[in-house]
């Protein structure tokens, strides 16, 4: 998502300072504040948080190697969509790093799922 560029309050030398402020406030702030205010109201899941997601099928029992597109472990995950099975995908055994992530399959049939990783 892009956002306006403020435009900094530089008064024009051959107007009085009041008309100066009453011009930038009424003008150029007033302008930046409603686009800014659309744009809030269209903000995605995704443009709130530094993360990424994956989709995964993860066979009964297995676990899964996930690479790690964050530059730190996320700090929570979130399985966010999946059908029969996505209530036993769980973190794997095997220690997540900064390279590497793990999601472990614990039901007894595949499991497809969406997982979200936060920073």
């Amino acid at each position: 998502m892009k956002f306006p560029t403020f435009r900094e309050y530089r008064p024009l030398k051959n107007l009085d300072p009041l008309v100066n402020i009453a011009d930038y406030l009424g003008i150029h702030l007033l302008r930046n504040f409603k686009q800014l205010s659309l744009g809030l109201t269209k903000l995605s899941f995704a443009d709130n948080f530094e993360g990424f997601s994956v989709e995964l099928e993860v066979p009964a029992g297995q676990e899964v190697e996930i690479t790690n597109r964050l530059d730190r472990i996320p700090s929570q995950r979130f399985v966010v969509r999946g059908g029969s099975g996505a209530e036993s995908v769980v973190d794997g055994d095997t220690a997540w790093t900064q390279e590497k992530l793990y999601m472990k399959n614990v039901g007894a049939s595949q499991a497809v799922v969406t997982v979200l990783f936060l920073k």
